[in-house]
Formats: C-alpha cells, sequence, structure tokens
C-alpha cells in the first residue's frame, strides 16, 4: 500500500488506507490484499490467531461475502512513524442484516520505503448486543 506518507496526515492515510482495505476485501482481491502483509503480520479474528500473509489470506479467503461500511475511524501516530487505525462500521454478510464490527490495525513503514505502509498487526471482532 503506496503513499506519500510524509505529505499526508495521520487522517488522510488512515482515510486512503480504509478505502483501500475494504474495497480490496469485498472485492475478494485477495492479492491485493496479501500485498498490505508480511510474514511477521498477525490476525486476531474472533478470538482465532494468525500469522503471516498467507495464514492471514487464507483465513479471509473461507470467509462468506461481505460488505463493509466504515462508520468511524481514528488514528493515532506511533513512534517510529506507524499508525494505529481504529475502525468501527457496519458488516453485511451474503447481503444478510448489518452486525457491528470493529477493527484494529498497526500500520508500519516498510524497510527501505518509508513511502509504503504494511499491516503489522489487525484485530476483528464483531459486536453484537
Amino acid at each position: 500500500f503506496c503513499l506519500l506518507v510524509f505529505m499526508s496526515s495521520p487522517q488522510q492515510i488512515t482515510e486512503a488506507f480504509i478505502q483501500h482495505y475494504y474495497n480490496c476485501f469485498d472485492q475478494k482481491n485477495w492479492a491485493q490484499l496479501s500485498n498490505l502483509y508480511t510474514n511477521d503480520s498477525m490476525l486476531s479474528f474472533e478470538g482465532e490467531e494468525f500469522k503471516g500473509a498467507q495464514a492471514i489470506v487464507g483465513k479471509l479467503q473461507k470467509l462468506p461475502g461481505t460488505q463493509h461500511k466504515p462508520t468511524t475511524k481514528d488514528a493515532q501516530p506511533t513512534p517510529g512513524g506507524g499508525l494505529v487505525v481504529f475502525v468501527s462500521g457496519d458488516l453485511s454478510i451474503d447481503n444478510g442484516q448489518p452486525i457491528k464490527f470493529a477493527q484494529v490495525f498497526t500500520l508500519f513503514p516498510v524497510p527501505n520505503n518509508p513511502n509504503q505502509l504494511m499491516v503489522i498487526n489487525d484485530m476483528f471482532r464483531l459486536n453484537y448486543g
């Protein structure tokens, strides 16, 4: 995921990242989604843990069809040029009734390419109730 990080605010980066991430996810563009993760990336999905791009995307590919509609997004910069991103919104599964979801990402610059960000941590939960 490439951005001119040095010219963008955390909110601009977050907005671009969220749009890219959920478009790839909902359109099942697994190759593009896989490029966001590394072998050291971690996903916690409803209490299950996955490590590495292949395992993470393998999990996501097994999910039914989705449509994400983020409604809130917050970002905070981290030391080292990264961002913590919190997203909440509505998720429709196979065109069903929306369910609330929350997701947190930790994004860091790719070594030797600070204009490109990678997902190091990804935590996802459905919010029932």
